[in-house]
């Protein structure tokens, strides 16, 4: 039986692309919960050129315990991203949401 006291049960994974407004107001929700699970929020970011990688840096430092930024360079497709952040997630649940 897994340690259920251990690690996010819960991972979130949010695909962006040049949407720094938008993954704010995502950020913002996803980390103001109130008792919320054990959880972890990665968000991907698909080779935004825009300010998009700015406001995840800044959630990462923010919340270090919960935000986790990575990137998707190589194909251009919010399934792409997605499946990245499938890759990272260590979460028993996944959960999907777009920024």
């Amino acid at each position: 039986m897994t340690d259920m006291s251990s690690g996010p049960r819960l991972s979130v994974v949010v695909p962006v692309y040049n949407d720094p407004s938008g993954l704010r107001d995502t950020l913002d929700s996803l980390t103001s919960q109130e008792n919320p699970p054990r959880y972890e929020v990665i968000v991907i970011d698909n080779d935004s050129t825009d300010e998009t990688p700015y406001v995840i840096e800044e959630f990462e430092k923010k919340y270090p315990d919960i935000v986790l930024g990575c990137a998707e360079t190589d194909i251009q497709s919010s399934y792409a991203a997605r499946n990245t952040g499938i890759e990272q997630a260590s979460g028993e649940i996944l959960a999907f949401i777009d920024a």
